[in-house]
């Protein structure tokens, strides 16, 4: 057969030699970052006798996950610019009817949550606004640091979306419909994750030492703590994937 192949030559067809496929490189934590980088660089603006302005962080403590029945406890903000560096922050408690039927079926697990933050307390020390001026404030706030519209900083942030979507529509338009979302960015650092949480634990602390805030707002489930923990945990992984090299 070799032989009869040879005296045909060139009247067969050549044979294809398979190629090997090749094999694509795993993603390096610094690619799989480079949207986060792009959306850093890019999203910048800047207000007459302020600072640049690049974020709003954001976030809502609520009465539970459902944002048709459960209403807004408290809502804070924080501005940040390119790097990240906190500008100014604001917040305030939610006051709502007594008697009002979400707060009455609170469960359990969440009013624990909220005792333990110290928001309940400030909820029955009446220390909250009506929602309208909260509106107001958080509008005003936005103002201040930009005429334009900002991405959303947070963990989780289509939660926050969807109450500000039914309780503060006129706030939720003010944000731009990109987002900087921690939650998902870095659910999965693998190896990664001890220095993930070292990092964030120190960036956060460092934060809220810039803000300035107080004591009894430095606690999980206060808005301005979380925020912060959002942006340190978003600080600690672009640190990372510019130095680390596995």
């Amino acid at each position: 057969m070799r032989k009869q192949r040879r005296q045909l030559g060139p009247l067969l067809p050549r044979r294809r030699r398979r190629q090997r496929p090749t094999l694509r490189p795993r993603p390096t934590l610094e690619h799989r970052l480079h949207p986060l980088i792009q959306i850093l660089r890019t999203h910048t603006t800047r207000r007459e006798g302020h600072m640049a302005a690049a974020f709003i962080g954001l976030d809502v403590e609520t009465t539970g996950l459902d944002a048709h029945f459960d209403i807004i406890l408290e809502i804070g903000m924080v501005a940040f610019d390119q790097r990240l560096r906190p500008l100014g922050s604001w917040s305030s408690v939610v006051q709502h009817r007594d008697d009002h039927i979400a707060i009455r079926r609170v469960g359990d697990v969440v009013q624990k949550m909220h005792q333990d933050s110290g928001l309940w307390a400030d909820l029955v020390d009446g220390m909250g606004k009506p929602p309208s001026n909260v509106s107001l404030e958080a509008r005003r706030f936005m103002e201040r640091w930009t005429d334009k519209k900002l991405p959303m900083l947070g963990s989780s942030v289509t939660f926050d979306r969807s109450f500000l979507a039914r309780s503060m529509p006129e706030v939720l338009e003010k944000f731009h419909h990109r987002s900087l979302d921690a939650g998902t960015q870095f659910s999965d650092p693998g190896a990664l994750h001890h220095l993930l949480d070292e990092f964030a634990g120190h960036y956060t602390d460092q934060l809220l030492d810039e803000l300035g805030t107080q004591p009894h707002h430095r606690k999980p489930h206060r808005p301005i703590y979380d925020i912060c923990a959002s942006a340190g945990m978003t600080m600690s992984a672009t640190t990372l994937g510019r130095t680390w090299r596995p």
